[in-house]
C-alpha cells in the first residue's frame, strides 16, 4: 500500500524542504529500536510543545524531526527546541522515510486513524494523542494492522501518570472504603473560547464531538482504570447539549456538545455519575470536585493541587490521606510520552494504561453520543 493521501484540515501546501534530506542518520533496519530512535512528531499546534519536551529528554530518541503545514510555524516551534528538525509539507512523506521509526501523532482528531495507518504500514511505531481514532471500526483497523506488522500503536492516557490519580486508585485497590459502590465527578469551566474562534476542537467533523471527546476522555479511562478490578461496566445512559456555546443561547449545528451528563452502570451495586460544562462565564471556585463512595467510607478530592484527599468515615472527622505534594503532580503528559518510548525501545507494557483501556474508553464514550441521541440506555458489550 503506497502513502495515504495528505488531508490537513485545510490544506497541504506545496512541500517546503528544510534541511530534511539527509537528516537521519544511517540506520541498521526500518524500525529498529535496539538504537534511539528517530522520531517524526505530526502536528506543530501548541500541544506539540509538550510531546517535543518530552521527546527531547529522552534517552531513547536520537532525532526528532517536526512536521507541518506551515513553514513559519514548523521553524518558530522547532527553533525552542535545539535539535529539533522542522519539515514544512504534507505528513505523509515523512511518514514513509525509512528512516523514521517512530510517528507521534499530534493533529486534530480525524488525522489520527489515517496518519496511524500509514505510519503502521510503513513500518513504525505510533504514539498518538487521544483518541486513537472517531470509530471502533477504524479502532479494531488500527489495532489488527499493528499486530500484522509487530508496530505498537499507543494512545495517551496521561492523567494515568498523575501521582493524585495514582493515590486514588491505591485507596480502592487497598480495600479503605470497602466495596465501592458510587463515583461521582464533576468538571465545569470557563472554556468557551474553543466554542467561539475558530479552529477544529469542538467541531463535530473534525474533533468528533465536543467536551466530553476532548478534555472528557480523561476522565473517563481515569474512572475505568480505578474500577477495573471490582466489576465491568453494562450500560450507559447520557444527556448532551449545547448551553451556551454562543452568549444570547444560539446553537451551532457544527459544533459538540458543551455539557454532558451520564450514568455508568457495572454489574452488581456500582454507578459512575459524571458530567462536564466548559462554556461557563466564569470558573467556580472548585472546577472540579470528586468522590467515591463505599460501604465503610468515602474518599472525597477536589481539583487543587494543594488539597489533600479527605477520607470521611462513619462518627469521625474528616481525614486528610498522605497525598502527593504539588511539585509531584506536573508533567504528567510528559512522564506518559517518555514511558512509552521507552516502552517501545525496551519491548516492554507501558506502566500505566493499555490498548484495551484506551479502547473501552472510546467505546464508552460512542455510547454516551448515542445514548444521547437516541434518547436510551445503550448496553456496552
Amino acid at each position: 500500500m503506497g502513502p495515504l493521501p495528505c488531508h490537513w484540515p485545510r490544506f497541504c501546501p506545496r512541500p517546503v524542504e528544510i534541511n530534511y534530506t539527509g537528516l537521519c542518520a544511517s540506520r541498521p533496519g526500518n524500525g529498529d529500536v535496539a538504537l534511539a530512535m528517530h522520531v517524526a512528531v505530526i502536528g506543530s499546534g501548541r500541544w506539540c510543545r509538550p510531546h517535543l519536551e518530552a521527546l527531547s529528554g529522552s534517552p531513547h530518541v536520537a532525532a526528532i524531526t517536526l512536521v507541518g503545514r506551515n513553514p513559519n510555524a514548523v521553524t518558530a516551534v522547532a527553533a525552542a527546541y535545539p535539535g529539533v528538525r522542522p519539515f514544512a509539507g504534507c505528513w505523509s512523506e515523512v511518514v514513509a522515510d525509512p528512516k523514521i521509526d517512530l510517528v507521534d501523532i499530534v493533529v486534530p482528531h480525524h488525522l489520527h486513524h489515517p496518519v496511524a495507518t500509514a505510519a503502521i504500514d510503513a513500518g513504525k511505531h505510533v504514539i498518538c494523542e487521544k483518541p486513537g481514532s472517531l470509530s471502533l471500526t477504524d479502532w479494531d483497523a488500527l489495532g489488527v494492522r499493528a499486530a500484522a506488522a509487530d508496530r505498537r500503536f499507543l494512545v495517551i492516557q496521561n492523567q494515568l501518570y498523575d501521582p493524585l490519580v495514582q493515590r486514588i486508585g491505591q485507596v480502592v485497590g487497598e480495600g479503605l472504603l470497602g466495596r465501592p459502590f458510587l463515583l461521582v465527578e464533576n468538571n465545569y469551566t470557563a472554556h468557551a473560547a474553543s466554542y467561539r474562534q475558530p479552529g477544529w476542537r469542538t467541531r463535530r467533523d473534525l474533533a468528533g464531538g465536543g467536551v466530553l471527546i476532548d478534555g472528557g476522555y480523561h476522565m473517563v479511562y481515569k474512572h475505568l482504570d480505578w474500577l477495573a478490578g471490582i466489576s465491568r461496566p453494562v450500560w450507559v445512559d447520557a444527556s448532551t447539549a449545547q448551553l451556551n456555546i454562543f452568549a444570547d443561547g444560539t446553537l451551532a449545528s457544527d459544533r459538540g456538545e458543551d455539557f454532558v451528563s451520564y450514568t455508568v452502570a457495572f454489574e452488581g451495586p456500582l454507578r459512575i455519575n459524571a458530567s462536564h460544562a466548559w462554556t461557563l462565564s466564569a470558573n467556580p471556585l472548585r472546577p472540579r470536585l470528586g468522590l467515591l463512595a463505599g460501604s465503610q467510607a468515602t474518599l472525597e478530592w477536589v481539583d487543587s493541587a494543594d488539597a489533600p484527599l479527605l477520607l470521611h468515615t462513619p462518627g469521625k472527622a474528616a481525614f486528610p490521606l498522605e497525598s502527593p505534594a504539588a511539585d509531584e503532580r506536573k508533567e504528567s503528559l510528559e512522564k506518559c510520552i517518555v514511558d512509552y518510548v521507552e516502552a517501545i525501545q525496551q519491548q516492554r507494557q507501558p506502566q500505566y494504561g493499555s490498548s484495551a483501556l484506551a479502547r473501552q474508553t472510546l467505546q464508552l464514550i460512542l455510547g454516551v453520543y448515542r445514548a444521547s441521541r437516541e434518547g436510551c440506555r445503550v448496553m456496552l458489550p
